[in-house]
């Protein structure tokens, strides 16, 4: 059986040849998985047109649950990750199609927490910040591709507060401003 011979009614993927009851059993093809009861559950995998591996994605009663990962259709990762009911849990990476890595995070039960990771294709960092409960906490680094420092930054509770400096590309200061709960005080130092 294909998945495009089932027919979905409320929320339910269900056999027109029998009924239209929930169907239990697996699916082939371009999607392949099983059903129980008309849900989706266990490991499922999608099949790009080259016969590569799209994605395997895992399923608990309709809902995804457990290792989430896609591919390029040149075979490589484009995002490997653990869901727990329908929410990002751990460590989520995301690479560039050349196979360099482009993010990594880290969830709790859905929202950013730890440290946050993101990348230029070269392979450089050119964001390195931290959250706590989703909201960004302490030194904050933005980079030139080359690696320099380019936006120097602290937070607190989601808010700019203290210094917050800007560089040129060669380490001079483009400006220097002061903030406090999120708002600038004073003029920049340029």
């Amino acid at each position: 059986m294909k998945i495009t011979d089932l027919v979905e009614k409320n929320n339910l993927f269900c056999d027109p040849k029998n009924n239209f009851k929930p169907y239990t059993g697996n699916v082939k093809g371009q999607l392949e998985g099983n059903f129980n009861e008309g849900k989706l559950n266990g490991k499922w995998i999608e099949y790009f047109n080259n016969g590569k591996i799209a994605s395997i994605i895992n399923y608990c009663k309709n809902q995804i649950s457990g290792e989430y990962k896609t591919f390029f259709k040149n075979g490589n990762i484009k995002e490997l990750g653990e869901v727990i009911s329908e929410k990002w849990h751990g460590k989520y990476c995301n690479y560039y199609e050349n196979g360099n890595i482009r993010e990594e995070k880290n969830y709790s039960k859905g929202t950013l927490s730890g440290k946050f990771l993101y990348y230029y294709n070269n392979g450089k960092i050119k964001e390195d910040k931290f959250y706590i409960q989703g909201k960004l906490e302490g030194k904050c680094l933005n980079f030139y591709s080359s690696g320099k420092v380019w936006i120097e930054s602290k937070y607190k509770n989601g808010k700019l507060e203290g210094n917050r400096n800007v560089y040129y590309e060669n380490g001079n200061v483009e400006k220097s401003e002061i903030y406090k709960d999120g708002f600038k005080i004073g003029k920049p130092y340029h």
